[in-house]
């Protein structure tokens, strides 16, 4: 648990640096004209959303740990190399590289902790390995705020990408040697400690452990209506992740403060959204419910956009900065309890790493719709951007609402069907081979 998080910690920092770039002048030495940096932005979700699911395929049927690693030190050179471009047009290709890398990192990282932890432990896991974005969002902003300040022979924006890489880089190298293969297989468990683990998954997590790759098993999920209708819910709640995980120091820059200060206060909103992040995740864990803890993240997110498109932010800057500490904490707390809710609802192996695929695709393209609202001509308040992903919010929270109530009404009829009353965790997910389909089956709300 803890690599995964310094590996995602160290992959968010790379991820967080464009942003912090742009405030120290990379537009300008690079350039870029007109909305060249929205799209840039927009370039790495292309091949992030059109390889998610080929990419998967290929780490399904191998083994995840060495794509982990090979991932996290492709993403770290790649990183690197924004120091060397010299134009827009450099900047692109290595970006859409990054987002080909990207594309099989996360689904696989998933995947891989969710054969480690039980269905009521997942969310609280996401947590903790998805913060480490959070955290990196807050680090970003003091090492921009050190090295822009620092001088030399390279501007502070290309330091940035150089450390942040290198040290993405490393941490791929350390994966490599300190990442088990699979709980059950791991050399420094015993052999009673990987008997438990066999039996943790068979109780809670998987129908069946350690399975060979089955593409029929891993599409029949796609059969059904309601993983589209999630798939919609992950675009929604992308857009309010992608507001604040790209665009952050922009938004606080129309503040009206400087480069360093910007760079500096984008660090306190991040902390606090990986607090919040955790501290929905733990709940969520404890209480074995998704769908009311991701929907009330997301009304946080939506009181902070309110806030933002009802007041001259130069005006009320402080006012302005705390509902940025409310779209952290609203817009980075989704993706936690959004996955660990759809994985927990799938049996089979083949099935999740599929969907998992498939929903981080589609959160991704949340993506698109941030850059091609966060225009040049709309500054300083850019109502567009922010009532794009109000909009955006509010139709996922719709949808939340929909797909609780028919889990909850379909657990009720199966529970009059059956003449008692069953939870989720009541049937081992061993005895539930067939899913859905048996009656035994109840959703994990």
């Amino acid at each position: 648990m803890v690599v995964t998080f310094l590996i995602f910690f160290a992959k968010g920092l790379g991820r967080r640096t464009l942003g912090h770039a742009k405030t120290d002048g990379m537009e300008k030495d690079l350039h870029f004209h007109g909305n060249q940096y929205s799209l840039l932005v927009m370039a790495v979700n292309i091949p992030l959303c059109l390889l998610c699911l080929p990419a998967n395929l290929i780490t399904r049927r191998y083994e995840p740990k060495w794509f982990i690693v090979g991932f996290t030190m492709a993403a770290g050179l790649l990183a690197m190399c924004y120091a060397a471009a010299k134009n827009f047009d450099q900047m692109v290709a290595t970006r859409v590289l990054l987002g080909a890398i990207d594309a099989g990192f996360r689904p696989c990282c998933m995947f891989y902790l969710s054969t480690f932890y039980t269905r009521g432990e997942l969310a609280s896991r996401y947590a903790i390995w998805y913060s480490g974005g959070a955290f990196a969002g807050g680090f970003s902003g003091l090492i921009s705020f050190g090295l822009f300040r620092a001088g030399g022979a390279l501007k502070g924006w290309q330091y940035l990408f150089l450390v942040q890489g290198g040290l993405t880089f490393c941490m791929g190298l350390i994966a490599a040697v300190v990442l088990p293969k699979t709980p059950w297989g791991w050399k420094r468990l015993s052999e009673e400690e990987k008997t438990i683990a066999v039996v943790r998954g068979k109780r809670d997590s998987t129908s069946r452990v350690n399975t060979a790759w089955n593409m029929s098993e891993g599409l029949k999920p796609f059969k059904t209506l309601r993983i589209y209708i999630l798939s919609v819910i992950a675009l929604c709640y992308g857009v309010g992740s992608s507001a604040v995980g790209t665009f952050l120091p922009q938004i606080i820059t129309t503040f009206g403060y400087s480069k360093l200060k910007t760079n500096f206060l984008t660090t306190f909103p991040n902390i606090f959204g990986a607090i919040v992040l955790y501290a929905f995740a733990r709940s969520s864990d404890r209480r074995r419910e998704r769908s009311l803890h991701l929907l009330l993240s997301m009304v946080i997110n939506m009181i902070g956009l309110i806030i933002l498109l009802s007041l001259n932010a130069k005006e009320h800057p402080g006012v302005a900065y705390f509902a940025t500490f409310l779209m952290c904490g609203g817009g980075m707390t989704p993706t936690a309890l959004f996955h660990s809710w759809h994985v927990g609802n799938l049996p089979t192996e083949n099935g999740r790493i599929n969907v998992l695929s498939y929903m981080i695709g589609a959160a991704n393209a949340g993506g698109f719709i941030t850059s091609l609202t966060y225009r040049k001509q709309d500054e300083p308040r850019h109502v567009l951007f922010l009532l794009a992903t109000a909009v955006s919010t509010a139709v996922g929270m719709v949808l939340i609402v929909a797909v609780r109530w028919w889990m909850v009404r379909d657990n009720n009829r199966r529970d009059r069907v059956m003449g008692k009353k069953l939870r989720s965790k009541d049937v081992p997910l061993s005895d539930l081979v067939d899913g859905s389909s048996d009656l035994r089956w109840r959703w994990f709300v």
